[in-house]
């Protein structure tokens, strides 16, 4: 059977929009507090049903933002026993170490600006950004386009560097939570770049 190439492209290129916006829904939940703006998408949006498989919302649970807000500074911001969300941290112990630096060099590459103030570069909602990003980039060129080998060799670099770190977060995420919704934070992001994983370990030259 004779396949068309124009549906595979486009196939394709649905899958990886529809990765590319899921690494920017989980920046944004990582790098601040949700808004009643943002939850009220994020239950209706293209991507609800993921975040209803993983038990972001309960049916017979009314979620409070205020709650969520508090929730999010006790596990991310402190000032006690809080989990910084920063890979210098969990692999140096200490803010602004070698994984900012090479953040920085990726962040001029790509000419990407930091989502908030405040933030180092190597915050996980930063990096999940600039996977999206490269995501975003793959999707936009065809299968015989010379960029896409670069994108690709660029992702599998940027993922392999700076995606693989943060499972012990995602753990403690978890455990430490106080209400379902950062529990299920943790636990879907840690699935999504499970997968994404397999596909970035995967060889792109076949």
């Amino acid at each position: 059977m004779i396949k068309n190439p124009a549906v595979a492209i486009d196939s394709r290129e649905v899958e990886l929009t529809a990765t590319a916006g899921m690494y920017r829904i989980l920046s944004i939940l990582w790098c601040g507090e949700v808004s009643a703006e943002l939850l009220e998408a994020l239950q209706s949006g293209s991507h609800a049903q993921t975040f209803a498989d993983h038990h972001f919302f309960s049916a017979t649970e009314t979620i409070d933002v205020t709650t969520l807000a508090a929730d999010y500074c006790q596990l991310f911001i402190g000032p006690r026993g809080h989990l910084p969300p920063y890979q210098s941290v969990w692999e140096e112990g200490q803010l602004a170490g070698r994984a900012t630096a090479s953040m920085r060099r990726y962040l001029d590459l790509l000419e990407f600006p930091l989502l908030q103030r405040g933030l180092e570069a190597d915050h996980l909602g930063c990096q999940l950004a600039l996977m999206g990003a490269i995501t975003t980039g793959l999707s936009m060129v065809g299968a015989d386009d010379q960029q896409r080998a670069a994108y690709e060799a660029l992702g599998r670099e940027f993922f392999a560097l700076h995606m693989r770190w943060p499972a012990a977060l995602l753990t403690q995420t978890r455990q430490q939570a106080q209400t379902p919704f950062y529990g299920a934070l943790g636990r879907c992001t840690a699935d999504f770049l499970e997968m994404e994983s397999a596909v970035w370990s995967e060889s792109k030259s076949a």
